[in-house]
């Protein structure tokens, strides 16, 4: 009877020669052998199925996230979409799952664009290097993403959970065409 909320991807950019799995959704694999030992890699969408298979066969309801966004701005002061690969694999198995699908990636991104390159920059943690890991401020408006997504699912089994604070965040459903929205007050992506 649990909720099982499946994200992935932040740490998978290795593919089968370095960490992480294939690339895509497909059925392909890969024997791979490190440090004298030999594994079978799978395709990234291929374990992200197996999870949700295993959370469903446990009688819980799993709900899949795309992973967040790495900082990363445009000259012209847009924030960069890269959500052509484990974005939109996620999405894709939730679409073949049947499972709830709230895309993190895109409503994060769009906060940014809200908020301001300025604004966005002391949210994560202080490096000139750091472009994916937040400080307190920034988890806050993940968190807040994380509850306005689940709050634009068309059934959401965590509301009766939410607390006082969450009850205080719009919902926000993302159209099909990641070009719009559905919501209002939100900018069209760009790829």
């Amino acid at each position: 009877g649990d909720v099982v909320l499946l994200q992935f991807g932040a740490n998978d950019n290795g593919g089968a020669s370095g960490k992480g799995a294939l690339k895509g959704t497909g059925p392909e694999s890969e024997d791979v052998t490190r440090d004298g030992k030999t594994e079978t890699v799978h395709t990234f969408g291929w374990y992200l199925q197996q999870f949700v298979k295993e959370t469903r066969e446990q009688g819980d309801t799993p709900i899949i996230c795309s992973l967040t966004p790495r900082k990363n701005w445009t000259a012209d002061g847009r924030f960069r979409r890269d959500n052509t690969t484990h974005v939109a694999w996620a999405a894709e198995v939730a679409k073949d799952t049947g499972a709830p699908f709230v895309d993190l990636y895109e409503l994060i991104a769009r906060k940014y664009e809200t908020l301001g390159q300025e604004k966005v920059v002391p949210l994560y943690v202080p490096s000139p290097k750091e472009n994916l890991h937040t400080g307190w401020d920034g988890a806050v408006v993940h968190a807040e993403c994380v509850i306005a997504g689940l709050k634009g699912l068309k059934e959401n089994p965590l509301a009766p959970y939410f607390s006082a604070r969450a009850n205080d965040i719009a919902p926000i459903t993302l159209s099909a065409d990641p070009k719009t929205t559905d919501s209002p007050g939100n900018s069209p992506s760009k790829k």
